[in-house]
């Protein structure tokens, strides 16, 4: 009997742990973000498993079972390590005693949130490597997977770094709760001052590490005493003895997997699932998301369904944070190309009166600037009134002679009777 639902729940369960990652990536929330990441890879490992080892023990992929496990591995530490972070930063923002954060203190808590979430994590993948018997195993339908050796020094560098972290989580979570009971009188205040977040998102991290704590201290318990339970008695012999078959790829069909032991894997297998889908309940539905969904809806509306989501409203802003606002640059683009296009025009135009006198192409500039005869007529009605001459007036000017008077083109001239 194979487990047709492994592949689509973990897919899923990936595109719901990415949907709010866009806004934490904005706000710089370090923890946070590793915890998304963190469980994205997690579900990826998983698929990825499922479809390469669906009803089959093939070994095949090894580099990739190399470098799926060893993230696997790390990530089993970092999802507490960020949890723990979580807490303590609300910790330290709910804290009567502590000052308003200045610069130096967010540089130290992006500092050490760095490395607790990422550094961290690749040691203690290192450091695992001491009761590591086995490259991988691979089971059918889950796929590869790492495997240690049962022994006191495993359950210290393997099963208890994890127990420990999410100890300390449970301590910073109650002060944090605890301080937060105690100025519940100035909650309103708390937020804006000490470090910028909303109380809603206080509630919703608070909540993501409390679970985070309660799955991972739960779950290695669990593990733990069903592993001691059934090893009997555990000796480290050897560093040589422990590595002997190191290369070796064990590989485990179905039908040999006894009942127990494919429940307490699947049991293993389900703690990401779940723990993706609390982080989209806690972050899904909250008022960034909800922005951030209303951006999606308009951008679809506009973009593939060629219609306006919010008629009565601009469509400035209303664009999806990871879509480039392509329609704005290309209109700017467009009249910054139209403005060097006039701007050329008029300087051709200045080089071109300067060379031949003062002859003005009027052609010229209408073919420039469209809004040459409005222009035109302006300064037209804009001119001093001149009287008609009467006739002497005029017989008297006919006199005068007048060379040339430019009106349009390189050489046009009027010549009066006098100096004919």
């Amino acid at each position: 009997m194979g487990h047709p639902a492994l592949a689509p729940v973990s897919f899923i369960s990936m595109a719901l742990v990415l949907i709010p990652l866009p806004w934490h990536l904005r706000a710089r929330n370090v923890a946070t973000v590793s915890t998304f990441l963190w469980l994205a890879v997690c579900n990826l490992y998983h698929f990825v498993n499922a479809v390469l080892w669906k009803g089959n023990v093939d070994i095949r992929a090894e580099v990739y079972c190399d470098i799926s496990t060893s993230l696997y591995v790390a990530a089993t530490i970092a999802l507490p390590a960020a949890a723990l972070c979580i807490a303590r930063h609300l910790a330290n923002v709910s804290s009567p005693n502590r000052p308003p954060p200045n610069l130096k203190d967010k540089r130290n808590r992006i500092i050490f949130e760095i490395v607790m979430c990422v550094i961290f994590p690749f040691v203690y993948r290192a450091v695992v490597l001491i009761s590591q018997n086995h490259r991988f195993l691979i089971f059918e339908d889950l796929g590869c997977t790492i495997s240690v050796y049962i022994s006191w020094p495993t359950i210290i560098v393997f099963y208890f770094p994890p127990v420990v972290l999410a100890l300390v989580t449970a301590v910073y979570s109650g002060l944090a709760v605890r301080w937060l009971m105690q100025r519940r009188a100035q909650f309103r205040d708390l937020f804006p001052s000490a470090s910028g977040m909303s109380s809603s998102t206080y509630f919703r991290l608070i909540a993501l590490a409390i679970t985070t704590t309660l799955g991972t201290l739960g779950f290695t318990l669990y593990v733990l005493i069903r592993v001691i339970a059934s090893s009997g008695a555990i000796v480290w012999v050897s560093w040589d003895f422990i590595h002997t078959d190191y290369w070796h790829i064990l590989q485990f069909p179905t039908a040999v997997v006894s009942p127990s032991r494919m429940a307490v894997m699947l049991a293993m297998w389900s703690v990401v699932p779940i723990q993706s889908c609390a982080c989209f309940v806690f972050f899904g539905f909250g008022e960034e998301a909800m922005a951030e969904y209303r951006k999606y809806w308009r951008w679809v509306c506009r973009v593939i369904l060629r219609r306006d989501a919010n008629p009565g409203q601009s469509s400035g802003g209303n664009l999806p944070s990871f879509i480039l606002r392509s329609s704005k640059v290309s209109r700017d683009h467009h009249k910054v190309e139209m403005s060097t296009t006039v701007s050329r025009a008029a300087k051709r135009q200045r080089d071109d009166d300067s060379l031949f006198g003062d002859r003005l192409d009027v052609e010229a500039a209408k073919d420039v600037s469209p809004s040459y005869a409005s222009f035109e007529t302006r300064s037209q009605s804009l001119r001093p009134y001149t009287p008609p001459l009467d006739r002497d007036s005029q017989i008297e000017s006919a006199g005068v002679s007048v060379r040339s008077i430019h009106v349009s083109g390189p050489s046009s001239s009027v010549e009066s009777e006098g100096e004919k």
